[in-house]
Formats: structure tokens, sequence, C-alpha cells
């Protein structure tokens, strides 16, 4: 995923290892990647993918979010 492009639900949710109706849930109630929208087409820039996916890590299942 290149950190400027920007991609499509479908390309963002098979990187993410999820799917589109997940991403458009988590737009719904604020989780997940940033967006961008213009109209009504919504892309995701890869570097704002990237950086949501590295906050998700976590060293126990306990754990809280860290970003």
């Amino acid at each position: 995923m290149e950190d400027e492009k920007l991609y499509k639900p479908g390309p963002t949710a098979e990187y993410l290892g999820s799917t589109v109706n997940t991403l458009a849930y988590w737009r719904y109630v604020g989780q997940g990647p940033a967006f961008i929208k213009i109209g009504r087409n919504v892309s995701y820039r890869g570097s704002d993918v990237k950086a949501w996916l590295r906050a998700q890590t976590r060293t126990r299942t306990g754990e809280s979010a860290s970003a």
C-alpha cells in the first residue's frame, strides 16, 4: 500500500483482512482508519490505513487501544 495513493473500500478491506461492510460500519461509528469523502465517493489514503493498523498493536488481549 503506497502512502499517498488513495484506495477505494474494496482494496482497503482486502489489505486489512476485513470486508467493505465492516469498513462502512467503522465509518458510521467513528472507528477504523481515517477516510476521505468527496461527494458519495469514499477513499482511504495508504498512509492513514498503515498508521491506523500500527495503532492497533497490542501486547495482551485486555489492553486498550494505544491511539
